[in-house]
């Protein structure tokens, strides 16, 4: 039932996009929109290498480019049902970028999709691969940097924790340490899929599949999250079906976001038992091939960074790490944007990643650790989109002294870098000065830069004053700037919706989606079922449902959902699960996928 009840929400995520291929007019332009949109192939890794260890459930790459005398870097990839080599992505590519702050020896490991064979791995068994590869790199006491990304960031802090000795560095980035903090989806689902601690309805799902957690599970209910995101993003490409660049894009990530990777089931469940329900590798109490591991045994150099709009693993459940660790240097950023956008986002690894990996560099020579517990300024990165990021973004709450970052930024303003008032806004609205933010951002704003005047309308709206907010995008709109009018258009229907005039909100986004407007298609879905929820008018939904439309029964679910009626939400999938789509055109449905 699980499997059937995943693809028919995935079967819902893409109905949208074969209805709207078939009112196409051009027939061409619709076929190249098809290929493209449904033509997935396995992932692969960018950047040269070469694995040097192997085991049934994982390889060892080495990325290395030269035999300098710096500390080797070791990269743990996410572990959710995707493919490891997203850390080396085209262009975004969390390896090269190692390469080319000055870490040269880099490795990384490929998690492989799990088989029979496999089923029954162990943490003990991986801990113990991670040692030998680790002997292998560095000799049996030679020290690494290691690089923890999502859930391969747990699984680093592990190991991190019952061999400090070998670390050099820890870098932890999105990943779930403190599963107790923040208020992402994963604690508020918890009690309702794990009532009191009870596993039975995962110990059912893996048993259900032969000891195999399939990665098409994870997949889906990442795309159940945000299933208008995915549908937005696959119309997208019809624009754009005579850019290559544009469609290379798209088609790199697809193919690693539509491509599952198996996880062993008896580890899976060993992971959510312990560190997400019991939350004991926070706490001190995790047990490992009996030893109970304590994260403050970590001494040296801790750098955590949390992504501002991550849902999948908020922000606080990395940077409480802080609070665990033994380490007299602990540093911590914030970066815009959600969860894999901070592994692989352009912002994220210019303002961020760079000055990190180049803090990391400095400690990988010798004296490194002496140094930086004395230097009060981020090391110049190498290639990072000049020296005025590379130098700057480490101060921005790096290591929690916001006073001081902004006492830089402001001096930096003072001198008209346009870069630094940007980030000094952000800093003040982070720190609840909205006043001063305000007063940045409108100076900005009539010197002509148009991120300022959005932001400023957005920081407005989200003090009350509506119709200054207003006032500025109409002005943007009038300019002629593109984005104003579609961010006008959007922030008109959320006043007015607030207000209570959820017609003429519709009204607005309507006339948006009519004129092309994509980013309105999406918002428009979105308030339609807001709408229909605050109305309570459920009935039009349930009548277009029992008439066989599947967009409307999956409104109908998701509405249900989020009342709080699991029950009739489940009721409808079920439903749609046991009647798929028959006919001809049953194979466009398919995703692509290949197990």
């Amino acid at each position: 039932m699980f499997r059937q009840l995943t693809h028919a929400m995935f079967g819902a995520t893409t109905l949208s996009a074969r209805v709207l291929a078939k009112a196409i007019a051009v027939p061409v332009d619709t076929a190249l929109w098809a290929h493209e949109t449904t033509n997935r192939k396995p992932p692969t890794w960018h950047s040269r290498n070469e694995v040097v260890l192997a085991s049934p459930f994982a390889l060892l790459r080495d990325f290395s480019v030269g035999d300098d005398d710096v500390v080797p870097t070791l990269l743990f990839p996410p572990l959710a049902g995707h493919a490891s080599c997203i850390i080396d992505k085209k262009g975004q590519s969390q390896v090269q970028l190692c390469v080319k702050t000055g870490l040269t020896k880099v490795y990384s490991f490929d998690w492989l999709s799990c088989t029979k064979a496999a089923k029954d791995t162990t943490e003990s068994d991986r801990l113990d691969f991670i040692t030998r590869a680790v002997d292998l790199i560095a000799g049996p006491e030679g020290t690494v940097n290691i690089v923890g990304d999502c859930q391969g960031g747990w699984e680093a802090a592990l190991w991190a924790a019952m061999h400090p000795e070998r670390v050099n560095t820890l870098i932890v980035a999105g990943a779930p340490i403190d599963t107790s903090a923040g208020n992402g989806p994963a604690q508020k689902l918890m009690p309702i899929l794990i009532p009191r601690g009870n596993m039975a309805l995962y110990k059912a799902m893996v048993a259900a599949n032969g000891g195999i957690v399939p990665g098409i599970n994870l997949v889906m209910g990442f795309i159940a999250m945000h299933p208008i995101t995915h549908v937005g993003e696959h119309l997208k490409v019809y624009g754009h079906v005579h850019d290559r660049e544009y469609l290379d894009h798209f088609s790199d990530f697809y193919d690693w976001y539509l491509y599952p990777v198996n996880l062993p089931g008896r580890l899976y469940l060993w992971a959510v038992e312990h560190l997400f329900v019991k939350n004991e590798l926070f706490k001190g109490e995790l047990e490992v091939a009996g030893q109970t591991v304590s994260l403050r045994s970590i001494t040296c150099p801790v750098f955590l960074l949390g992504g501002e709009e991550d849902d999948i693993t908020p922000w606080q459940q990395v940077h409480n790490m802080r609070y665990a660790v033994g380490s007299s240097l602990v540093r911590w950023y914030l970066a815009p944007g959600g969860h894999i956008g901070l592994f692989i986002g352009r912002q994220s690894q210019a303002e961020y990643w760079t000055p990190i990996l180049a803090q990391v560099r400095e400690l990988s020579r010798p004296g490194g650790f002496a140094n930086a517990t004395t230097s009060t300024s981020t090391p110049s990165a190498g290639g990072a989109s000049g020296n005025k990021n590379g130098e700057s973004n480490g101060l921005l709450s790096g290591w929690g002294d916001l006073d001081g970052a902004e006492q830089i930024l402001r001096a930096r303003t003072d001198a008209g870098d346009e870069w630094a008032a940007r980030r000094l806004a952000e800093l003040l609205a982070q720190r609840d000065d909205l006043d001063g933010a305000e007063q940045i951002l409108r100076a900005r704003t009539d010197a002509g830069d148009e991120w300022a005047a959005r932001r400023l309308a957005e920081l407005l709206a989200q003090r009350g004053d509506l119709d200054g907010a207003e006032q500025i995008l109409r002005a943007r709109t009038d300019a002629g700037d593109e984005s104003a009018v579609s961010r006008l258009a959007e922030l008109l229907a959320e006043l007015l919706a607030q207000r209570g005039d959820l017609d003429r909100a519709e009204q607005i986004l309507r006339a948006q989606a009519d004129a092309g407007d994509e980013s309105a298609v999406s918002r428009l879905a979105e308030l339609l079922a807001e709408l229909l929820a605050q109305r309570g008018d459920l009935d039009e939904l349930r009548a277009r449902a029992d008439a066989g439309d599947r967009d409307a029964a999956t409104e109908l679910a998701e509405l249900l959902e989020e009342r709080g009626d699991l029950d009739g939400a489940l009721q409808i999938l079920r439903v749609r699960a046991e009647n798929p789509v028959h006919g001809p055109d049953q194979q466009s449905c398919s995703p692509g996928i290949r197990s």
